[in-house]
């Protein structure tokens, strides 16, 4: 097929569908005013040469003048735009496309598609406290145009995870140090404000009532009150942004047991005849092992 542009001062020729019923486009890379344009077959298939021939016109030229963000949630958010007019040089706008995609992503992730008469649109389903980059663009027949680019970042929620990496550091039988990593990133949602520590006796079936809140910044908690030696407890971190707590990480530890016993100690000096002394010690013992602890005044 054959089309003449510019009075038949450009010629191009496009191939057709082969016979198969399929239909043929072509754009053309910039808009072009011309008188007529005239369709030529020049091979074909079957008895007789003929095609059906219907001009869309070029996308937009423009685009949405403003753009905003009006509401918006840890899961979505509601954008508004001015309308375009509803015939532009190019042809008719018949509607928008809206492109929603990470701030870090080069293409768009997810397009909506909306007619001429609205304005203003519900952008669900996304993650919470994340960038996005929101396009908008007009439409005709032919394409889109340029988009109006607008950037949102949803609203924090409270952390889907818990908190990893808990362990018991320094344990003896009335104290124990905890240590926690944060939740993974993708699931903290937000700024992670406060840690929520709680423990009890492991063989209790009442909820956890000694409850003690850290700040955000720090990993660790000494607790040295409250323990009894020779008892399992359960330990447990939550973690919170300013929306409210997440799931809680859980860790069962044994404080160790405690007494005091004598040890015979025989000291020699090169000048005197051997001595025997006693020493006060504590003898710690957990899981079948003896830690011995001697302190020489």
């Amino acid at each position: 097929m054959e089309i003449c542009l510019y009075s038949c001062h450009l010629f191009q020729v496009l191939n057709g569908n082969n016979g198969d019923g399929g239909e043929v486009q072509h754009f053309l890379d910039e808009p072009v005013l011309t008188r007529y344009i005239r369709f030529e077959v020049h091979t074909f298939v079957g008895l007789h040469p003929c095609m059906g021939i219907e001009v869309y016109g070029c996308a937009p030229a423009i685009k949405p003048t403003e753009a905003s963000v009006i509401r918006k949630s840890s899961e979505w958010i509601k954008i508004e735009w001015t309308q375009l007019p509803s015939e532009v040089d190019n042809g008719k706008i018949f509607g928008y496309k809206i492109c929603h995609k990470l701030s870090s992503s080069v293409r768009c992730e997810t397009a909506h598609y909306v007619g001429h008469d609205t304005t203003s649109y519900y952008i669900k389903d996304l993650i919470p406290y994340t960038d996005y980059n929101i396009e908008i663009s007009g439409g005709t027949i032919a394409g889109y145009g340029p988009p109006i680019l607008l950037p949102a970042k949803t609203r924090e929620s409270r952390p889907s995870g818990p908190p990893h990496l808990v362990m018991a550091q320094d344990l003896t039988a009335t104290s124990v140090k905890l240590l926690w990593s944060p939740p993974e990133e993708s699931h903290r949602n937000g700024v992670i404000t406060v840690y929520s520590l709680c423990y009890q006796e492991a063989s209790l079936e009442t909820s956890c009532t000694t409850d003690v809140q850290v700040p955000g910044e720090k990993l660790s908690y000494d607790i040295t009150k409250g323990l009894r030696p020779n008892t399992e407890y359960m330990f447990t971190v939550a973690a919170a942004t300013v929306t409210g707590l997440g799931p809680r990480a859980v860790l069962y530890e044994s404080t160790l047991s405690s007494g005091n016993f004598k040890i015979y100690a025989q000291l020699k000096y090169t000048t005197a005849a051997p001595i025997a002394l006693w020493y006060d010690t504590t003898l710690r013992f957990r899981r079948n092992e003896f830690v011995f602890e001697l302190n020489v005044g």
